[in-house]
C-alpha cells in the first residue's frame, strides 16, 4: 500500500488564516524590516563617507601633497551621488552611494563642493557638517578644521518626516 505526502487543501487554508490573522494582529513586525533595511542603509553610508574622510587625510600626509575629497565623481558638488579623491587634477579613485540617501554639507564655506586636506592632515578652515538622510532618518559626520570628525548615532527626523531642514 503506498501513502501519498502532502497538504489537503484544508490544511493549507488554516496555515493561510493564521499568516493573515498574525499579519493583521503585528503588522509592526512586518515594518520593522523595512524600518531596519533604511537604518542599515544610513549607517553603512556614514561609515562610507567618513572612511573616504580618512582616506583622503593619510593620503595628503602620506604623499606630502594637497588632496580633495569632492562631492560627485566628476567633482561637481553633488554629495549624494558619491564622493571622489583627488591630488593634482588626478581621480584616484570615486566611491558611489546607496539610491534615496541624500547627503548635503552645511558648514564654512556654504554649498562646498569639496574638502580640502593638506599635507599636514588639515582640513583647511573648512569645518561643518554632512547630514545624511533616507526616509525620515538622518545622522550627521562633523568635521572640524584639523580634519578630524565625529559621527552620530542614527536618529529619526521628527520635524517634517524627511530631513528636509538637514538635507
Amino acid at each position: 500500500m503506498t501513502h501519498e505526502h502532502g497538504f489537503s487543501l484544508v490544511e493549507v487554508l488554516i496555515v493561510l488564516m493564521i499568516i493573515a490573522i498574525i499579519s493583521r494582529t503585528f503588522p509592526s513586525s512586518i515594518n520593522l524590516f523595512a524600518f531596519q533595511k533604511k537604518q542599515n542603509a544610513l549607517y553603512k553610508t556614514q561609515q562610507d563617507l567618513a572612511l573616504w574622510l580618512i582616506r583622503a587625510r593619510q593620503l595628503a600626509v602620506n604623499i606630502n601633497k594637497e588632496v580633495i575629497l569632492c562631492g560627485g565623481d566628476q567633482c561637481d558638488g553633488n554629495w549624494t551621488k558619491g564622493l571622489a579623491i583627488r591630488s593634482d587634477n588626478v581621480t584616484i579613485s570615486t566611491l558611489s552611494f546607496d539610491l534615496g540617501i541624500h547627503v548635503s554639507w552645511k558648514g564654512f564655506p556654504v554649498q562646498k563642493k569639496s574638502i580640502i586636506f593638506l599635507s599636514d592632515g588639515l582640513s583647511s578652515y573648512q569645518n561643518g557638517t554632512f547630514y545624511l538622510c533616507h526616509s525620515g532618518f538622518y545622522c550627521y559626520i562633523r568635521l572640524n578644521q584639523s580634519g578630524r570628525f565625529y559621527t552620530s548615532s542614527i536618529l529619526q527626523d521628527t520635524n517634517d518626516g524627511g530631513g528636509g531642514h538637514l538635507c
